[in-house]
């Protein structure tokens, strides 16, 4: 064995990777992590502890010899437990050697918030009980410690000289473990776990990957030059709308009132703030001037769009990308980053040294991210899965589409939303067409909403009602029953009537049914006739996509002449309804959620160019799934009850919103569970118990079950493709995964059920390619190009979503 000890093997056989300068090195970066984001003395000393400490068992003698041998011996997951080569916890016993010794038994509680980071750096962050405490005291931990002393590590990464945080700094009443909101201490860990992951990924990064490191150490433009940039794209944007004419439309100057509303008001303090806009009022470029603005009034450095669904994530990006796009094509793709697969975050089993390189970090100026990939990061416990978290410290979070926080999840989602402005440094503006109500609401009983306090949150539009009714540009057509299903073969007949027009439903099975039966119903058969799921992978969707909006322009200039036009028809699920801007002067849409419909409203005569464009609502033949979806329908329902739509009454008026969300909110559970009390701080001073449970929080926090869920990649052929999927998916197949791979792959996946997927690969029409990641074989049965994947649903679907 050799005299120095290391911390990794050259993967190309050079030099190793000296073990002392690894934890030098992370705990430089953990700590400077922490900080950058939004200034926290005892997080960043923590973080700087932690990363000092993290590796401390490869001292031993066993392991260095291990590593001589074995490339991935830094991969802990891979060896079995009790192993004489495992190295995470004796950072975590020395933990508490050293604060006892420095701080007494109040150190001791400080060294637990320490122990749950540093043993969990490659397994995870674990339960207290049943886990953390169990693995702290067996006879192999003990061991691993006592052996790593014996190699007499350097003085300076036992006994470092800078200061220890006292525990009074730390954000909990050691006293009582009270908190005003439950989970600020679990977030808080969670903070330093990910500072800590971070900076151990990026420094083997640097060693393992030279390339991929100085490609991540490129400079990024600064928000001062985003917010230039922006400023120009809409200039330039405003001078087309003038040269056309069409700046004193009514539609056009109210978009141009929330543009400076959101300039105005992104001077004041970071906070919480709403942006409430009615659906084609601009708020995805209004939403960026805020953002942008407001990081660069106030030294914010990173802004995160959080879109609903996966299915049109991608439609935001390409826009964001096209406001950044005269910065260089390269410093595009580098601003924006657009994270929504999890195919590149392998689970325990599966991890190796390149696929824990391979998951993200968020470090981007702008990312482009779903709700699901951010609240069950925010609950992870996973390395792969909490690495960017600290990323969200000191950074503008837009939540477009704020009415689809999961209402089963919502107690904590509204918890730590809370919790990331008042302790990290974020502002978050709540982004929507129909404001849910977060404000709290407490019910006899405890029942209701632990929500924002008065004067906690700022509304960036100062007079929501008048800017509705200037905004209001259809008639909502109310069937005769709202409880009457009526057959697909009726409504497909209507659709037949009209040349352009827009059918949204609930589920993809539903859209595709509709589409066959209106095929049928056409003389053209499927001529002018367009269908749109999240069953189509990414880029299908945006060529098709693009396609109809096409086409919709090509009709109103044949109009404007006086010429005979193609008709345009689209049959569609709800992925539609936020992100994506087309314009239909009639739209039918199956009765939902209220919410839902009025997103459905905003997709007709969106630009104004009528005077009313007409929205019918109808009852589908199936009714939504049990759960949300269901009493969605029926809180709408009985909100419309008695409602006389054919006379002056709005279905969808500010105030039937508000019914429609007291209503919907008063009868659902809001932790179904049991997130909030799971992640309760339990504190018994005597005992020097400070028990958290992330690994049970984690577990139930799944706003979609993932285990039933697998990816598959789809061989998506397209001029407009801008790479070769072959090619992409044979470099994986070679190469294995790396962050930019996986970031483009994502454009061609499609996420499917495990029992979906277990039969296509018994059909032969897919195929393992990697652990856990899979393709489309050279079958055509699999996929079609028109309806994508030829499945009766998958996760992702609504009611996968929100049940």
């Amino acid at each position: 064995m050799q005299n120095t000890p290391i911390a990794h093997s050259a993967p190309d056989g050079g030099a190793p990777h000296g073990l002392a300068e690894h934890l030098r090195c992370v705990a430089r970066l953990a700590a400077s992590a922490v900080q950058a984001g939004h200034p926290d003395p005892a997080l960043a000393a923590l973080a700087e502890l932690a990363g000092l400490w993290h590796d401390l068992g490869k001292y031993r003698a066993g392991f260095q010899r291990y590593i001589q041998q074995v490339a991935e011996a830094h991969i802990e997951g891979r060896l079995p437990q009790g192993s004489d080569k495992s190295h995470s916890a004796a950072g975590a016993l020395h933990a508490e050697q050293w604060l006892r010794k420095i701080h007494g038994g109040a150190g001791l509680l400080s060294a637990r918030l320490l122990q749950y980071v540093i043993a969990g750096h490659h397994a995870g962050l674990d339960d207290w009980h049943d886990g953390l405490a169990e693995r702290l005291i067996r006879p192999e931990t003990l061991r691993e410690f006592s052996e790593a002393l014996d190699a007499n590590p350097p003085a300076d990464v036992l006994a470092p000289s800078r200061s220890v945080p006292e525990p009074t700094s730390l954000p909990i009443d050691l006293r009582t473990g009270r908190e005003e909101i439950p989970g600020r201490l679990a977030l808080w860990v969670r903070m330093l776990f990910s500072a800590l992951v971070d900076a151990d990924f990026l420094d083997t990064e640097a060693f393992m990957n030279p390339r991929a490191a100085a490609r991540r150490e490129a400079a990024a433009p600064s928000m001062t030059e985003l917010l230039a940039a922006f400023d120009a794209y809409m200039a330039h944007k405003t001078a087309a709308v003038e040269a056309a004419g069409l700046a004193a439309s009514p539609v056009n100057r109210r978009r141009a009132e929330v543009l400076a509303a959101c300039r105005a008001k992104a001077t004041d303090a970071p906070g919480t703030y709403t942006l409430t806009v009615p659906t084609g009022g601009g708020k995805t470029l209004a939403s960026l001037a805020f953002a942008l603005t407001h990081a660069q009034q106030h030294g914010l450095r990173r802004v995160v769009m959080v879109i609903p669904y996966t299915s049109i994530i991608e439609q935001t990006a390409e826009v964001y990308r096209e406001v950044f796009a005269p910065l260089g094509p390269d410093v595009a793709e580098r601003v924006v980053l657009e994270h929504h697969s999890n195919a590149a975050e392998p689970g325990e089993a599966t991890e190796t040294a390149r696929s824990r390189l391979a998951c993200e970090n968020w470090d981007a100026p702008v990312v482009v991210t779903t709700s699901v990939q951010l609240f069950e990061s925010l609950f992870a416990r996973k390395t792969s899965r909490c690495r960017k978290l600290h990323a969200l410290r000191g950074s503008v979070i837009v939540i477009d589409e704020a009415q689809l926080l999961p209402v089963d999840f919502l107690q904590p989602v509204v918890d730590v939303l809370r919790l990331l402005v008042r302790d990290h440094g974020a502002t978050v503006v709540l982004c929507t067409a129909t404001q849910p109500t977060l404000t709290e609401q407490r019910h006899f009983g405890g029942r209701g909403l632990r929500g924002y306090a008065p004067g906690e949150v700022t509304a960036i539009i100062d007079d929501e009602p008048a800017l509705y009714d200037a905004l209001q540009r259809v008639r909502v057509h109310l069937p005769a029953s709202l409880t009457q299903p009526q057959p697909w073969e009726v409504t497909a007949q209507a659709l037949a009537d009209h040349d352009a027009v827009l059918a949204i439903v609930g589920r993809r099975a539903d859209a595709r049914e509709l589409y066959e039966r209106l095929a049928r119903e056409l003389p053209t058969g499927r001529g002018g006739l367009w269908h749109l799921s999240a069953l189509m992978c990414p880029q299908h969707r945006s060529e098709v996509i693009a396609d109809i909006k096409a086409a919709l322009a090509a009709r109103r200039e044949a109009l404007s002449r006086g010429e005979p036009a193609a008709p345009v028809r689209v049959v569609s699920t709800q992925l539609v309804e936020a992100g994506v801007d087309l314009d239909f002067p009639v739209v039918y849409r199956a009765l939902a959620g209220l919410d839902s419909i009025a997103q459905a409203a905003g997709r007709c005569n969106r630009e104004g160019r009528l005077e009313r464009g007409e929205v019918h609502v109808f009852v589908p033949p199936k009714a939504p799934p049990s759960g949300l979806l269901r009493q969605a329908a029926q809180a709408c329902t009985l909100v419309w009850d008695g409602l006389d739509a054919s006379g002056d009454d709005d279905p969808l008026a500010l105030e039937r919103v508000s019914r429609y969300f007291a209503r919907l909110y008063g009868g659902a559970e809001l932790d179904r569970h049991g997130i909030t009390e799971l992640l309760r701080l339990e504190i018994d001073r005597r005992a020097g118990t400070l028990a958290l449970n992330f690994r049970s929080a984690a577990d139930r926090f799944r706003l979609i079950d993932n285990q039933d869920a697998a990816t598959v990649f789809v061989r998506w052929h397209s001029p407009r493709c801008r790479e070769d999927v072959d090619a992409l998916l044979g470099m994986l197949e070679r190469d294995g995964p790396s962050r930019w791979l996986m970031r483009r792959l994502q454009r061609y996946g499609v996420t499917i059920y495990q029992q979906d997927l277990k039969r296509l690969l018994d059909s032969g029409d897919v195929r393992e390619l990697l652990p856990g990641l899979y393709v489309q074989t050279d079958s055509d049965v699999f996929y079609d190009p028109v309806l994508g994947a030829l499945l009766g649903g998958a996760p992702g679907d609504p009611a996968a979503y929100f049940t």
